[in-house]
């Protein structure tokens, strides 16, 4: 670990946004990190990168959206499942 992190310590379970990522050790920006919620798995953490991802190209590359310019977002994010709805209404 970095010695700027300073959201984690060691034994700390972290996920990463990041490229490149099935390696057993990756070297990612402390921003593009986050904390493992208690009682998820490794297994469903996973996923996590493809929703944000998903939800980013689908919002931002292909509807063009940017900050302010909808009010309420569920006319735009009725149609999709899961995590990726649920990562959509975040943004």
């Amino acid at each position: 670990m970095g010695h700027d992190v300073d959201k984690f310590k060691v034994g700390d379970r972290v996920g990463a946004l990041c490229s490149g990522a099935f390696t057993t050790s990756h070297i990612v920006p402390q921003a593009l990190c986050f904390k493992i919620p208690n009682g998820k798995s490794f297994e469903e953490t996973a996923g996590v990168p493809f929703a944000y991802s998903t939800a980013i190209h689908g919002l931002v590359d292909k509807a063009k959206i940017e900050e302010g310019m909808v009010s309420d977002p569920e006319p735009i994010i009725r149609s999709s499942l899961g995590d990726i709805n649920s990562t959509c209404r975040v943004f």
